[in-house]
C-alpha cells in the first residue's frame, strides 16, 4: 500500500513538473539570432512562450469532475428493476458539481500559467497578466555564476551599472525602475543579482545561456537616459551601493554566489597553486545534477599533509575501538569458543566504524574551508577558511571587484 501511495504522489510531482524544452524550429532561430543578434533582432522580435501544464490541467480536471459526473449519469444498484433510480434533483446536482469541478480545474489552470518573453533589439520583455518588465541587454552583459535557486527558479549576475533602466510598466503605466522592480516574473535581492521566475516553456538554464550571449554582444552601450527620466524613474539607484558581502569576527565571511572569485592561490599557504578543494552546495532535493560546485584552492601539499592528519584521526578512532571491545570482553564471562567468534563478528565490526568514524573526523578538522547558511535564493553562501589570512585576501578581493561595479554603476547613466 505504501508503494502505491508514493508512486501515485511521485505521478502528481511529476505531472505538476512539465517537461520543459525548446521546440527544434526555436531552437534553430535562437541558434541563427545569437550568430548575428543586432541583424536578427533589428529585423524581427522573437518570442519565448509560457509554460504550459497540460498533464497537471488534465489530471486536475478529471479528479474534480470525477465526482460531479458519477452523481449526474451514474446509476444505484438496482436501478436495473426499477428500484432507486435517481431524481431529477439529483442529477440536477451532480450536473452542478460537474460544472463546479470544471470551472475550478480551469481557474487552477489559468492562475498556473506562465508567463513570455520576447526578445527585440532594445532588450528583453518579461510579459506576465498585467506585468510588463524592459530589462536592456546592457543588463546582462557581465560575468558570474547563474544557478538554480529553488522550485525552478534561477538566480543570475547582472550588471549594476544597466540597473536602473530596468522598468516595470503595469496596465501600460510605469511603476518602478532598477532594483525597485520587484514582480513576479524578475526581482532583485541585490544590486548585482536577479531571481528569474520559472514561467517559460524552456529550461532557463539555456535561457539565460541566450540572454548572456546576446546581452555580450549587444550589452556595451547603455540605453537612453531621457526614456528612464520622462518615465519618471531614478537614474541613480540609492540601492546600487548595497552588498551581500559581511564579515563577522569569528572568521565567517558571506558572499555573492554568483560573483564569488577566489584568489588562486593556496587557501591553506597562500602559494600559488592550480588545484582545489570541492566544496559541494546542495538544494532542496538533494539531486547531485544540481550541485553547486565553490572551488577552494589547495594545493598539493598541503592536500597531502591533510591526508596524513585523516589517516591518524582514523587510526585513533581504530585504537579507541579497540579499547572498547577489550574492555567490554575482559567483563565476560567466554565459557565456549562460539562465544568469543560471536563476540569478534560484533567486534570487528564495531572497530571498523570507529576508524571510519575519526576518518570522517579528520576531513572535517583537516578541510580548509567550510560552508553554511547556503541561500539559493539570495545568492549567499557563508564560507569559513582555516587561514584567517586568507580570509583578508578574500574579503579585499569581493570589495575590490563591488567598488569597480558600484564606480561603473554610477558613472553608466
Amino acid at each position: 500500500m505504501e508503494f502505491l501511495f508514493t508512486l501515485f504522489f511521485d505521478a502528481i510531482r511529476g505531472a505538476a513538473r512539465p517537461r520543459k524544452q525548446f521546440r527544434r524550429r526555436k531552437l534553430a532561430e535562437l541558434r541563427e539570432v545569437m550568430t548575428d543578434p543586432a541583424q536578427a533582432l533589428a529585423e524581427r522580435t522573437v518570442p519565448i512562450g509560457p509554460v504550459r501544464h497540460y498533464v497537471l490541467g488534465a489530471f486536475a480536471l478529471g479528479l474534480l469532475c470525477l465526482p460531479g459526473f458519477a452523481i449526474a449519469f451514474g446509476e444505484p444498484e438496482g436501478a436495473a428493476n426499477g428500484q432507486g433510480k435517481k431524481t431529477e434533483g439529483e442529477r440536477l446536482g451532480g450536473l452542478i458539481c460537474l460544472l463546479a469541478g470544471f470551472g475550478i480545474a480551469s481557474l487552477a489552470i489559468y492562475l498556473s500559467r506562465g508567463g513570455s518573453m520576447v526578445l527585440h533589439a532594445g532588450g528583453v520583455e518579461l510579459r506576465g497578466g498585467a506585468n510588463v518588465v524592459f530589462c536592456p541587454w546592457a543588463l546582462f552583459n557581465t560575468t558570474g555564476q547563474s544557478f538554480d535557486a529553488g522550485s525552478g527558479d534561477w538566480l543570475l549576475p547582472v550588471a549594476p551599472r544597466a540597473l536602473p533602466f530596468v522598468m516595470w510598466h503595469r496596465r501600460g503605466v510605469f511603476t518602478a525602475n532598477g532594483v525597485r522592480v520587484q514582480t513576479k516574473q524578475i526581482s532583485f535581492p541585490s544590486f548585482d543579482q536577479a531571481v528569474l521566475a520559472n514561467f517559460y516553456e524552456a529550461d532557463l538554464g539555456a535561457i539565460s545561456h541566450v540572454l548572456y550571449e546576446i546581452g555580450r554582444k549587444l550589452g556595451p552601450k547603455l540605453p537612453d537616459a531621457e526614456a528612464v527620466s520622462r518615465e519618471g524613474g531614478q537614474l541613480e539607484s540609492d540601492h546600487v551601493h548595497n552588498s551581500l558581502l559581511t564579515h563577522g569576527t569569528d572568521g565567517w565571511v558571506t558572499i555573492p554566489l554568483t560573483k564569488i572569485h577566489l584568489p588562486a592561490s593556496c587557501s591553506t599557504c597562500l602559494a600559488p597553486t592550480t588545484t582545489s578543494f570541492d566544496l559541494n552546495l546542495y538544494k532542496p532535493g538533494h539531486n547531485k545534477k544540481n550541485w553547486v560546485i565553490v572551488r577552494v584552492p589547495f594545493c598539493q601539499f598541503c592536500r597531502k599533509l591533510a591526508k596524513q592528519w585523516q589517516y591518524r584521526f582514523a587510526f585513533r578512532g581504530v585504537c579507541i575501538g579497540l579499547l572498547i571491545v577489550g574492555a567490554i570482553g575482559l567483563t565476560i564471562d567466554f565459557g565456549k569458543p562460539d562465544d568469543v567468534a560471536g563476540w569478534l563478528c560484533l567486534g570487528i565490526p564495531f572497530v571498523l566504524a570507529s576508524g571510519l568514524f575519526g576518518l570522517r573526523i579528520g576531513e572535517k578538522r583537516t578541510a580548509p574551508a567550510r560552508f553554511r547558511r547556503f541561500s539559493p535564493k539570495k545568492g549567499t553562501i557563508s564560507l569559513w577558511f582555516r587561514n584567517s589570512e586568507y580570509t583578508d585576501l578574500v574579503v579585499a578581493n569581493v570589495e575590490r571587484t563591488h567598488a569597480t561595479r558600484s564606480h561603473s554603476g554610477n558613472g553608466g547613466g
